[in-house]
């Protein structure tokens, strides 16, 4: 199921087609548009999709039911911001469309367990700016969209095995540096197994791999590098993935996913964790976006359970990460029970970091010497086509929200399944990227006329990236000249030996 293109502007005008691949043979396929926000361009808000290979559907009897012409209407303004939350980004909305059924050929009926949601970009977000890196790569400053013929992050949520996402991160960095601690995508369409409601794999919003561990004492064991398998020399951690649109965009599924890479592997015997090994308890005292279970005192010397958001990292997750020290770590209550929020407790026992140190170690590296620095890789797999303009907006904004810096008068935001950036979340010295572009971008770049008439320009780039320089006299028509490897440093030199004089125009590009 996914929706084509997957967000128009609320224009008027833009429009979009749900099509829905029910993988064989069915009597009919049935879109009932429930939304406020939008109308079919032609018939009623019941419609019956079609797979004849006309009015819109591609090919006849491929099992790929399409919908008529979808478009926003007007009748409602979109929210300011996404979620309806003032953390996250503005002009950026997601609407469900409505119910979507499947008769099959037999006459029962299967229903989807997500339903069908488009984005809607405000018309007053300017379009962001693109550049084609391959025949099925474009790039904007904070995304990277792949096209593909196999929605590979879709099998991926589905089977709970990642290793086909190589052929996502291949094509990557044949284009791109080994410049990333982790990549995220974005989830453009959707599947499930049928019926619904027999398969826990349909609910999953969020998955993640830890692809190398270059600490220890968190409970991982520190052999792990499949980096090299994902196309990355050394450099990269993890991967995660995002159910789509409502789903699995949310801050506190992504940053559940991507603090996986340190938390929730210690030993059972700890009483910490859950029985698959990989959350914590929901008897655990601490917040989002883990478990958010946390134990407050009563006068009677019992605790409640409460279940807040949060606008930081709980202590064990910092000093997981390395971001601060055992001795930061306050003794941690767990509940006997998993009681739900807002219970009392009165069973429970105490956990210590010596406790957890006793049989992990102590996590090294140390807050002096640990990694504090990390650049991802946001990334939107798209099946047999290219974003278009809109979309390469939308799910941009999306990607360079989560990383954007909070001015220091500003409050941290909660963390509590919208879309707020994290920068403060873990604060602690930590920074955090989602720069695609200006990863590769040359900067600084200075012309300078040499005595003997050459021309010389230098810049700095990402170190062992090749970076060309381009002539024109019009602005119009260019020239290459030479190009060079940016050194261990990122800075490179280019020089044009002509000698033309009179007036001219550099441009550095990079491949």
């Amino acid at each position: 199921m996914g929706v084509r293109p997957s967000v128009i502007r609320d224009d008027g005008v833009e429009t979009f087609r749900l099509e829905v691949d029910v993988n064989g043979t069915v009597s009919q396929v049935l879109l009932r548009l429930t939304s406020s926000l939008l109308s079919f361009t032609a018939g009623t808000n019941v419609q019956t999709l079609r797979d004849d290979g006309l009015n819109g559907d591609r090919v006849a009897g491929d099992h790929i039911f399409t919908s008529e012409r979808i478009r926003y209407n007007g009748a409602y303004p979109i929210p300011n911001n996404l979620y309806w939350n003032s953390d996250s980004p503005a002009g950026l909305h997601l609407e469900q469309l409505g119910t979507l059924s499947v008769v099959e050929t037999n006459g029962a009926t299967n229903d989807f367990l997500i339903l069908p949601t488009v984005g809607v970009l405000s018309r007053t977000v300017p379009v962001v700016e693109t550049v084609q890196l391959a025949s099925n790569i474009l790039a904007c400053p904070h995304l990277v969209n792949i096209s593909t013929g196999a929605r590979k992050t879709q099998q991926a949520l589905r089977s709970d095995t990642m290793s086909g996402m190589n052929t996502l991160s291949l094509p990557t960095y044949s284009i791109l540096p080994d410049a990333f601690d982790f990549f995220i995508f974005f989830s453009i369409d959707h599947a499930e197994y049928v019926p619904n409601y027999s398969y826990s794999q349909n609910a999953v919003a969020g998955a993640h791999l830890t692809i190398q561990v270059k600490y220890m004492g968190t409970g991982l064991a520190t052999n792990i590098n499949d980096s090299g398998y994902f196309g990355s020399s050394g450099r990269l951690l993890g991967m995660n993935i995002l159910d789509t649109a409502s789903r699995g965009i949310a801050d506190t599924i992504c940053t559940h996913e991507l603090l996986h890479q340190w938390v929730s592997h210690t030993s059972g015997s700890l009483g910490l964790t859950t029985s698959d090994g990989a959350h914590y308890n929901l008897g655990l005292q601490r917040k989002q976006p883990g478990r958010r279970h946390i134990m407050a005192p009563t006068t009677n010397g019992a605790f409640v359970t409460d279940c807040p958001y949060s606008d930081h990292a709980p202590a064990l997750d910092l000093y997981m990460m390395g971001l601060i020290s055992g001795s930061s770590v306050p003794p941690l209550r767990v509940a006997s029970n998993t009681a739900g929020c807002y219970s009392f407790v009165t069973n429970y026992r105490t956990v210590t970091i010596s406790d957890i140190q006793a049989i992990h170690g102590v996590r090294t590296p140390t807050p002096a010497t640990a990694q504090k620095s990390f650049v991802i890789c946001f990334a939107a797999e798209t099946f047999g086509r290219l974003f278009n303009s809109t979309e390469l907006t939308f799910y941009g904004a999306l990607a360079g929200h989560y990383t954007k810096a909070i001015p220091p008068e500003q409050p941290a935001p909660l963390l509590q399944g919208a879309w707020a950036p994290i920068s403060r979340y873990f604060a602690q010295g930590s920074s955090w990227s989602s720069s695609v572009l200006d990863v590769i971008r040359p900067q600084g770049v200075v012309a300078q006329r040499t005595s003997d008439g050459t021309e010389k320009v230098v810049g700095n780039g990402y170190p062992g990236r090749n970076y060309r320089l381009l002539r024109s006299t019009n602005l119009v028509s260019w020239t290459a000249i030479t190009n060079v490897s940016a050194d261990t440093n990122g800075a490179f030199t280019l020089i044009d030996k002509s000698k033309l004089g009179g007036s001219r125009f550099y441009r550095v590009n990079t491949p």
